[in-house]
């Protein structure tokens, strides 16, 4: 079953450019990952502080294990000192038909 993994915050004051290289750094580590399909980096339309971002993965499994890895805690970890408190983060599956996947 694949899934996509969602997470969606607020920046901190002056730390929007922070927090857009830590979510393109886990981007990049993640992206190295087995069961990885994409993911990208998003922003609101005229929201400056809302900030997230969507990756797709093969299997809940891979999802998961990418998601316990030291190095993807450690950019949590950091990220989560950058934002607002009451982020959501969410994993959903897939359903219907979906076309390239």
């Amino acid at each position: 079953m694949t899934v996509a993994r969602i997470s969606m915050m607020r920046s901190s004051p002056g730390r929007k450019a922070e927090i857009e290289s830590l979510l393109d750094a886990m981007e990049e580590f993640l992206s190295t990952q087995p069961g990885y399909v994409m993911g990208f980096r998003f922003g609101g339309l005229g929201d400056d502080d809302h900030i997230g971002r969507i990756s797709l993965w093969r299997s809940h499994q891979d999802a998961d294990h990418a998601a316990t890895l030291n190095h993807t805690v450690a950019l949590r970890s950091r990220l989560h000192v950058a934002i607002e408190p009451g982020h959501l983060e969410t994993l959903v599956e897939i359903k219907g038909n979906p076309k390239n996947l």
